[in-house]
């Protein structure tokens, strides 16, 4: 089962922002699309199977998918998961690969296929700053939405890019 919990999105569309659970046994339609997108398992785990390979995604496990990405989630009979995922156009995710590259001097080809636990701290700084993307509250702020997600990317990319720790494997 599927369910849908909370979502935002701006009006320009370029990021899309949603809190899920999921319930086994389930398995979603492999597909890909044409954005961007990473996840953040809150509670549970599932797996991700991502261009044939396949990952087990922990609480804290923070995965990036590119457009090309052929996947699809699988969870069996005792498995329930709580995740954030966040879809942004390739133009938003673009722009901070430029500025993540001129401070890093890393490409895109650095984070494909990665799926890394979070620090605690990170998780749940990250968890806190999308939790106010998605509140009434951002809108009467107005604070730019868009350089708050650019932010949170940055995190993400700068902890994908700079861990050490092996991609987690899901057991045959």
């Amino acid at each position: 089962m599927i369910t849908l919990l909370k979502w935002r999105h701006t009006a320009s569309r370029e990021f899309y922002i949603s809190e899920r659970s999921f319930t086994g046994p389930l398995t979603t339609p492999t597909h890909m699309h044409d954005f961007y997108e990473f996840l953040i398992i809150i509670d549970g785990s599932m797996s991700h199977i991502r261009n044939g390979k396949i990952s087990l995604l922990e609480k804290n496990s923070l995965t990036l998918i590119f457009p090309d990405d052929e996947h699809f989630y699988k969870l069996n009979q005792d498995q329930s998961t709580l995740f954030i995922n966040v879809e942004f156009s390739r133009k938003l995710f673009h722009k901070v690969v430029s500025a993540h590259s001129a401070s890093t001097e890393s490409n895109q080809e650095v984070w494909k296929n990665k799926s890394k636990i979070l620090p605690a701290a990170l998780c749940q700084a990250i968890k806190s700053r999308i939790n106010f993307l998605l509140s009434d509250e951002i809108i009467l702020t107005g604070i730019n939405e868009r350089n708050i997600l650019m932010g949170i990317l940055f995190d993400c990319l700068t902890y994908l890019q700079n861990s050490n720790s092996d991609e987690h494997q899901a057991p045959f």
